[in-house]
């Protein structure tokens, strides 16, 4: 028997709630971080865009929260009919989820106040082209906010990115005016103010 995209759905939920609980009991909670991410994006205004959401949405849902308007993109269409269904739950949020592949965003220039990818890019193929499209979709004087697990990060969750974080100065270099590192115990946040 195939299984259905409901069971599929289902399966996806269950393994990250599965997920968020054991690292919450190894001292492992992005929430803190996610909040001063969405605190930081308010500085800027919206609307906003969420790069690589996932199925929890978890950053894009709080942007929206703190009043935002955003757009929050993830190529995988389980995590983004998830994130759908999540967005759905909270009617008095300015959130549209959408399926679109992050290297060639389906937006116009100048289109975003800021945008974000909270422990996503290191997932991309293409981190480079990635970074190019945030770019090109922020608006002059906003900002692009990433943030990628640190050395602590990746032990404790066991992500084998090869050290991504190291890697984002020389992606960012070329797009950014000023970039800031906020760091935290398991996340290192990049705040750059686009050229």
């Amino acid at each position: 028997m195939e299984p259905t995209s409901e069971n599929i759905l289902v399966a996806l939920k269950e393994k990250i709630v599965e997920t968020q609980q054991a690292l919450q009991e190894a001292g492992y909670d992005p929430t803190l971080v996610r909040e001063q991410v969405a605190d930081l994006a308010g500085n800027y205004g919206g609307p906003a865009l969420d790069v690589g959401t996932g199925a929890c949405a978890c950053l894009a849902v709080m942007m929206a929260q703190y009043g935002l308007s955003v757009t929050a993109v993830d190529h995988a269409s389980s995590a983004v009919r998830n994130a759908q269904e999540r967005a759905a739950g909270n009617p008095n949020s300015n959130l549209e989820v959408r399926q679109a592949d992050a290297a060639q965003l389906p937006f116009a220039d100048n289109t975003y106040h800021v945008v974000t990818a909270f422990d996503a890019l290191c997932h991309a193929a293409d981190a480079r082209s990635v970074v190019k499209e945030m770019f090109r979709v922020c608006a002059a004087r906003g900002a692009v906010v990433i943030t990628e697990l640190n050395d602590a990060g990746r032990d404790i969750t066991r992500h084998l990115d090869g050290g991504f974080q190291n890697k984002l100065p020389a992606l960012l270099a070329p797009h950014c005016e000023n970039c800031q590192q906020l760091k935290s115990i398991h996340h290192v946040t990049f705040v750059c103010e686009k050229k």
